[in-house]
């Protein structure tokens, strides 16, 4: 009983720590070049102003198996919400004997999304009603949005986002912990940034707060296998 009392208060106080922490640092846009690797396996994402509020985030993975890039366009708000402009994802896996191609690009003023899935077109109307925000995101600009909500929400917190995939809207859910990171050797409290999923499959990211969030790991779990990207110039772990 004692054991489990002191447990509570050290997670009460810890809980307390992370809020205070986060209430001073606030993410803040600015331009990066980050690189991953995973084995001989490499990841490049950047993230750069092309004018005023315009912002282009990309990123590039270079696998035995398959290779990935994709790239969006967006621009934030006064309230740091992501306006998604445009977006495109290029899979080319097993030599290129499959491929997958597909982009996106959102005309708020008609309400509507034009997309391209491989060699399908078409055009999807949207309500603001019926999607929250009126918000879109891709692979890149949702977790953006994580980093630009933290000090906003309480940890844990759930989140909500509006899915552009293969001609669809879909819906993703991912939750934001404030958690001692397992894998690195200090106590030092980091962001862990997963996706809520019902299957074996699994992605997550870990943020360093002291670094202006830097995504400094990214896990994937494909249910088959799993792959864990380590930002190369690394974050230190003594």
């Amino acid at each position: 009983m004692k054991t489990n009392h002191i447990k509570k208060v050290k997670n009460l106080f810890f809980s307390f720590f992370v809020l205070c922490s986060l209430s001073v640092n606030a993410y803040e846009l600015e331009e990066y070049f980050n690189e991953y690797t995973s084995g001989k396996n490499t990841v490049e994402e950047s993230l750069e102003i092309l004018e005023n509020n315009i912002w282009k985030i990309s990123s590039k993975f270079v696998h035995s198996i398959f290779q990935v890039e994709q790239e969006a366009i967006f621009k934030v708000t006064l309230d740091r919400k992501i306006i998604l402009l445009s977006a495109f994802r290029n899979t080319r896996a097993f030599g290129g004997f499959r491929k997958e191609k597909q982009a996106f690009e959102i005309n708020y003023e008609k309400n509507t999304i034009f997309y391209e899935y491989n060699k399908e077109k078409g055009s999807i109307l949207f309500d603001c009603e019926n999607y929250i925000d009126c918000s879109f995101f891709d692979n890149l600009t949702l977790q953006i949005q994580s980093k630009l909500d933290i000090n906003k929400e309480k940890l844990p917190s759930d989140f909500d986002f509006n899915y552009l995939d293969k001609g669809q809207i879909k819906n993703k859910k991912f939750k934001l912990e404030g958690l001692i990171d397992p894998n690195l050797k200090n106590d030092v409290t980091k962001i862990k940034f997963s996706e809520v999923r019902d299957d074996d499959k699994g992605f997550e990211m870990w943020f360093d707060p002291d670094r202006n969030f830097l995504t400094y790991r990214i896990f994937q779990d494909f249910g088959s296998q799993d792959l864990t990207w380590n930002l190369k110039s690394k974050l230190s772990e003594e």
